[in-house]
């Protein structure tokens, strides 16, 4: 019967690990990112579901033109907004008119422009 009721707990504790490890983003995939969750700061991956190398930077920069390791492999961005309202513009200093916009605190696995941003601006 403890014999059983142990299997059980193991069994379950392994599920919920599991769980776990599968539906939240990992703090860890943030590649060369450390403000996971730190509110004002956005992230931009070069590769899908946050993943590859990563610039972040302060939001209320304005304007912000990645580095070369960044530059035309966006692929997926993380908002962590402080700016209710304030929405980020991924562009494509070949086509500045066009952009995607994200919204405050607004995760986007895999971005619409992939591979193409080069800056990003803070919207009004």
């Amino acid at each position: 019967m403890i014999r059983r009721m142990r299997d059980r707990a193991l069994v379950t504790t392994g599920v919920v690990l599991v769980g776990l490890l599968v539906s939240t983003p990992d703090a860890g995939a943030s590649g060369n990112c450390y403000n996971y969750g730190t509110p004002g700061y956005g992230q931009v991956f070069t590769d899908i579901s946050y993943r590859g190398d990563c610039f972040e930077w302060p939001l209320h920069w304005g304007t912000v033109h990645f580095p070369d390791y960044t530059k035309n492999k966006a692929s997926s961005f993380r908002s962590w907004s402080g700016y209710p309202g304030r929405s980020l513009v991924l562009r494509d200093s070949r086509y500045p008119a066009s952009g995607e916009y994200i919204r405050p605190n607004e995760w986007k696995p895999s971005l619409y422009h992939d591979d193409a941003a080069d800056y990003v601006e803070l919207s009004v």
